[in-house]
């Protein structure tokens, strides 16, 4: 493996930690959580209903509803912004 990525990936990993500290230290985890969840499912069904006025739609699968569950809204931003730039 490259040296940066493994920087990177050690970057990702404590970023992933901090993150996770913070949201217990806070004691707001499973509000955090659930609000991330439900905003990313209804992101990702926005996207596929208004997909059907335009050129762009994601099909809805297993690894779809899961990036939109753990990444929320932006991970509907990240695969559109994908599918867009590479025309998957």
């Amino acid at each position: 493996m490259d040296t940066m990525k493994i920087v990177l990936l050690i970057m990702v990993g404590i970023g992933c930690l901090w993150l996770f500290v913070q949201l217990i230290r806070t004691k707001q985890v499973k509000t955090v959580l659930t609000t991330s969840v439900v905003s990313g499912v209804l992101a990702l069904a926005l996207v596929c209903v208004m997909g059907r006025f335009g050129s762009e739609t994601l099909h809805v699968n297993p690894y779809t509803l899961g990036t939109a569950a753990v990444l929320g809204i932006p991970g509907v931003i990240l695969m559109v912004a994908v599918k867009m730039i590479w025309a998957l």
